[in-house]
């Protein structure tokens, strides 16, 4: 079985991350690639796909929920953790297969704020870093339209505004934004005036606002100062990238479900293809290459089906693979699972009998393949 995970951070020669397959808090060391669980997330359910992305502030990580019901914070010198639960109003039926999740993305202030951006539950969240506190607004009302359109968001701070765009996974693209002004918490919609193409994260990219490629056959951006809108073909007509990577004067656009990167020249804006020649980081159906954050400033991607991860040197070519070892995994979280009894009755008395049956039969089997 695979150790993967889409939240994660590197801090200290190590990754901090939450497993994507199941509940576990774990890290993994970047020079020998041997993984270690270190707890479960105690307030939550013994399910996947807990939390979908990370952020490090100072010595601790903050995880954005995907299918979980709490923020949370871990102090990493001491490993202990404090948990925020998420306040909604409106939200998707809970599901373990993923189909509901909290938040889409995290974007940064620059100084001591992360906004959590809602999918299909109805509060924004506000991280403030320094004071280790999350307050939850209740910013937007169209949960049921999000589920219903298979819509997600994604969003970029411009003059403390949170612009949030929406759109379709695999539909029409963006048609509609919301202005979050951070300061006086209004929230205002506004008409998308660029036409349905465009879709997928926003990044800075000079005075203009960028897309990672996301179902387009174009590399869009935006002059956001004289509101003026260019696009490059791609060589490909769809086109799946999820984040990307800056390094010096390139920026490598990850796959989603590709077999190459994309770089983008900045000097030129002129992209062009790079496939690596370790062929096994990529399937043909799916490949999830994503950007964590790192302590030390090393550039580092995870590869999400791989159960590895992608050092980047100074160039767009300057890379290398590192498999994740299970060997020190895989004793301890058996250990931890048979040892556990408090726990596992904590959450019998808690829960109704055909979860626990579902929770129990889903760790069983792990530690059966373990």
């Amino acid at each position: 079985m695979d150790i993967n995970f889409s939240a994660g951070v590197e801090y200290e020669n190590k990754i901090y991350f939450s497993a994507w397959e199941f509940n576990a808090f774990c890290s993994m060391d970047i020079k020998t690639g041997i993984v270690e669980f270190l707890s479960f997330f105690e307030k939550e359910k013994m399910v996947p796909r807990l939390y979908a992305d990370a952020f490090l502030y100072e010595d601790s990580i903050w995880f954005m929920p995907c299918v979980a019901s709490h923020i949370v914070c871990v102090d990493l010198r001491t490993l202990k953790k404090t948990y925020f639960f998420v306040e909604n109003k409106q939200s998707a039926p809970y599901s373990t297969n993923g189909s509901y999740f909290a938040y889409s993305q995290q974007v940064y202030d620059g100084s001591y704020h992360v906004y959590y951006i809602p999918a299909r539950i109805d509060t924004l969240a506000v991280v403030d870093l320094k004071n280790k506190n999350v307050d939850f607004i209740p910013a937007f009302t169209d949960v049921n339209e999000m589920i219903n359109g298979n819509k997600t968001r994604s969003g970029i701070i411009i003059d403390n505004v949170l612009y949030c765009f929406t759109y379709e996974f695999f539909g029409e693209g963006i048609n509609s934004y919301e202005k979050y002004s951070i300061y006086t918490q209004e929230l205002i919609s506004v008409e998308w005036p660029y036409g349905k193409e465009i879709r997928g994260l926003p990044f800075f990219l000079g005075n203009e606002i960028a897309f990672v490629p996301w179902n387009t056959h174009s590399f869009w951006h935006i002059n956001y100062a004289n509101m003026t809108c260019c696009s490059e073909k791609l060589s490909h007509d769809v086109n799946f990238f999820s984040s990307y990577i800056d390094i010096g004067s390139e920026i490598v656009f990850l796959p989603f479900s590709s077999n190459f990167f994309l770089v983008l020249n900045k000097n030129t804006n002129k992209i062009f293809e790079f496939t690596p020649e370790e062929k096994w980081c990529f399937s043909e159906e799916y490949s999830s290459i994503k950007a964590i954050y790192s302590h030390s400033g090393l550039r580092i991607a995870v590869i999400g089906d791989k159960s590895a991860i992608i050092l980047f040197g100074k160039a767009f070519n300057d890379i290398s693979f590192l498999k994740m070892k299970k060997e020190k995994f895989y004793g301890a979280f058996y250990e931890a699972v048979a040892q556990n009894g408090e726990y596992f009755n904590k959450l019998i008395a808690g829960s109704v009998l055909y979860e626990i049956e579902l929770d129990l039969k889903y760790y069983l089997n792990i530690c059966m393949k373990l």
